[in-house]
């Protein structure tokens, strides 16, 4: 779905005139990287608003993108698994963070750090 739909607005760009032909690829490869990252990037913020912890969820994201910038990572055949993938981290992680919230609770009621 990604695929397709970069594709199609590379070949608006193209047919409107504000790519030549050529660059076709080019724009649609880029296009893929865009909305894909907007759909992650989405995904993770609803995920983290449904938790509760939207901060939380921002500051994952960033410490995220910096991790698999410097270090690589898992590289999906497709954007489906990719997202999917994603998406079971960033459940995961929420729930960690809840888990640590509900344990770190002391016997006065107070959280620790």
């Amino acid at each position: 779905m990604i695929n397709y739909l970069a594709n199609r607005v590379a070949s608006v760009f193209v047919q409107y005139g504000e790519s030549a032909d050529e660059n076709k690829d080019i724009y649609a490869y880029a296009l893929e990287a865009i909305i894909a990252f907007l759909v992650s990037s989405a995904v993770c913020i609803l995920i983290s608003f449904m938790f509760g912890r939207v901060l939380e969820g921002v500051v994952f994201m960033f410490g995220y993108a910096v991790l698999r910038r410097v270090a690589g990572g898992y590289h999906a055949n497709t954007h489906k698994i990719c997202i999917l993938t994603f998406t079971s981290i960033v459940i995961a992680s929420m729930i960690l963070i809840e888990l640590y919230s509900i344990n770190c609770t002391h016997e006065i009621g107070q959280h620790c750090g």
